[in-house]
C-alpha cells in the first residue's frame, strides 16, 4: 500500500510543544492539579487535532520542492555560517526557532549564530523562552555581577522544564558572555531575559523585595496569595469568579509612572518587567479558566511579544534582540493551522509591527534522539525520535543530498509556489510520546520563515540537572 494512503489510517495527534493550551492535553498547563469545572470546559474547546496533514497533493509537487531546495541547499560547514549570520544581521528581532525542546544541535548552533551576532554588534540582548527569574539570575552571572559558577546556578532551577534553560550549551554561552561582557561598560553589555509567564510567583516576589517597606503589605491582598502555585489562582477564578487583572494593573502602572517608591538601590526597570510578566500572567491564567483554546494560547504568545517589544524599547531605537523559542512560536502563524483557529505567535506579531526587519530561522530534523518527559513533571528521558512521515516537509527535506547541517533561504523572487504548499511539519515539545510518532504544524514552509536549518539525525540534549 502507498505510504500516502497509510496516512489516512493514521490517528491524528494534538501538538504538545511547550506551547501551552488549557485541558489535559497541553504541556505546560498539565501540572497535577485538582479537576475543576472550569478546566473542564476548557478540555473540550482544545481536544481538536493541531493539524489535519495534506495527505493527497499530486507528487509533482513532491519533485518542485524537492529540485529547489537541492539546489538551494547550503551546507553550513566551516565558514558558510557567517553568511548566515550576514542574512539575520541588521534586522531588529531575530527569532531563532526549534522542532524539539530537547535536542543538542538545535541548541548548540542557536549559541554559535547568537555569539556570532554579538561579535558582529548585530543585538543588544538575547530573550528566551524561559522564565523570567530564572534567565535573571544567569544575566547576573553573565554580567559578572554574580560569580557563582553558571552551571551551580542551572543546577539550582526547579521548575519543570527546566532543561530548556538549564544545559550545556546555554552554560557555554553564559559563560561566553561573561568574558564578553567583563571589560565593557554596562550599556554596552549583552543582556539575557526570559519572556515567559510561568513563574509569576517569582516577579510578584521580586517586586514586593524592590518596592518600600512601608508599600508592601497592601501591594497584592489579591494575587498575592497564589504566589506560590499560580495554577490554584485559574482554579479560583473558574470556581468562584475571582480577578485580580485590576491589582496587578494598577501596580504595573504605578511601577511605570514612578509612583510606587523602591528602595534606594532597585533597578526600576527590573521592576516593571516583572510587573509585565505578573500581569501577562494572570491574564493567560484568568483566559484559561474561562475561555480556553486560541484565548488562553494569546494570552500568553502575545505577551512574549509586547514583552519583546519593550525590550526593544528599553535599549533604545536602534536595539535589536535575538529569541530563542520554539518553531511554534517564532514561525509566522499565519502559514501555519495556527491561523485557522485564530492564533498567534510572536512571529506573526513581530512581523506586523516590524514588516521586514523581523528575520526568523526555523530548525528542522530527520530522526535521532531527544530530552523529553512523558507526561508534565515526569522525569525527563531520552526518548528516539522515528523517521518522518510520508508527505511531510520533513521527508522532503530528509531527501536533499546535502551535508548536514544545510540552510535554505525563503526571500527572493524564485520561491516555487510548491514551497507555499500546506504541508505537516514535525512539532516535538517538552512531553513526548515515541509511540505515536510525534505532532505535526500543518506549514506553508516558505512563508513561515525566512531561512532553515535542516540536521538528519540529532543528539539529545545534554541537560544539566537540579539539585534534589
Amino acid at each position: 500500500m502507498h505510504r500516502r494512503l497509510l496516512l489516512t489510517l493514521l490517528p491524528l495527534v494534538v501538538l504538545l510543544t511547550a506551547c501551552p493550551r488549557s485541558g489535559p492535553a497541553s504541556e505546560e498547563t498539565a501540572e497535577p492539579a485538582a479537576a475543576t469545572a472550569a478546566e473542564a470546559a476548557a478540555t473540550a474547546n482544545t481536544e481538536s487535532p493541531w493539524l489535519r496533514p495534506a495527505i493527497s497533493l499530486p507528487a509533482e509537487h513532491d519533485g518542485a520542492a524537492l529540485a529547489w531546495l537541492q539546489h538551494r541547499a547550503w551546507p553550513l560547514a566551516d565558514g558558510a555560517l557567517d553568511a548566515l549570520v550576514d542574512h539575520a544581521a541588521g534586522h531588529r528581532a531575530i527569532l531563532l526557532g526549534e522542532s524539539t525542546h530537547g535536542t543538542q544541535e538545535y541548541y548548540a548552533k542557536r549559541a554559535i549564530l547568537t555569539r556570532r551576532l554579538v561579535e558582529q554588534g548585530a543585538i543588544r540582548f538575547v530573550a528566551v523562552e524561559g522564565d523570567w527569574s530564572a534567565l535573571a539570575a544567569l544575566d547576573r552571572v553573565a554580567r559578572g555581577v554574580d560569580d557563582t559558577p553558571v552551571r551551580d546556578v542551572m543546577a539550582s532551577f526547579e521548575r519543570w522544564p527546566v532543561w530548556m534553560w538549564a544545559n550545556e550549551p546555554f552554560a557555554e554561552l553564559v559563560d561566553w558572555l561573561r568574558d564578553w561582557n567583563a571589560d565593557r561598560p554596562a550599556e554596552e553589555q549583552i543582556r539575557l531575559h526570559g519572556v515567559d509567564v510561568y513563574d509569576a510567583g517569582a516577579s510578584g516576589r521580586r517586586i514586593l523585595a524592590l518596592v518600600v517597606p512601608e508599600a508592601r503589605e497592601d501591594l497584592f491582598p489579591c494575587i498575592g496569595r497564589y504566589f506560590g502555585h499560580f495554577r490554584a489562582y485559574a482554579q479560583a477564578v473558574g470556581q468562584a469568579g475571582l480577578d485580580c487583572s485590576e491589582e496587578v494593573a494598577a501596580v504595573q502602572a504605578r511601577l511605570a509612572d514612578g509612583s510606587l517608591s523602591l528602595i534606594d538601590d532597585a533597578d526600576p526597570a527590573e521592576a516593571l518587567f516583572n510587573a509585565r510578566i505578573l500581569a501577562a500572567s494572570e491574564h493567560h491564567h484568568r483566559a484559561m479558566a474561562t475561555e480556553g483554546g486560541a484565548a488562553s494560547w494569546n494570552a500568553r504568545a502575545g505577551s512574549f511579544w509586547t514583552t519583546f517589544e519593550a525590550l526593544l524599547d528599553h535599549y533604545g531605537d536602534d536595539a535589536a534582540g535575538v529569541f530563542w523559542a520554539h518553531n511554534t512560536h517564532v514561525g509566522d502563524a499565519r502559514a501555519t493551522d495556527m491561523d485557522n483557529r485564530g492564533e498567534v505567535n510572536i512571529g506573526q506579531l513581530a512581523r506586523e509591527a516590524l514588516g521586514d526587519r523581523v528575520f526568523v530561522i526555523g530548525f528542522a530534523k530527520r530522526d535521532g534522539a531527544v530530552v523529553a518527559g512523558e507526561r508534565w513533571g515526569a522525569i525527563p528521558r531520552v526518548m528516539p525520535v522515528p523517521a518522518p512521515m510520508g508527505g511531510t516537509w520533513d521527508e522532503i527535506l530528509a531527501e536533499v543530498d546535502a551535508p548536514q547541517p544545510w540552510a535554505v533561504l525563503f526571500r527572493g523572487d524564485d520561491v516555487p509556489d510548491a514551497l507555499r504548499i500546506g504541508r505537516a511539519q514535525r512539532a516535538i515539545g517538552v512531553m513526548f510520546s515515541p509511540a505515536a510518532g510525534g505532532a505535526w504544524v500543518g506549514t506553508r514552509l516558505a512563508d513561515r520563515y525566512d531561512a532553515l536549518i535542516v540536521y538528519g539525525e540529532t543528539t539529545p540534549l545534554d541537560a544539566i540537572p537540579p539539585i534534589r
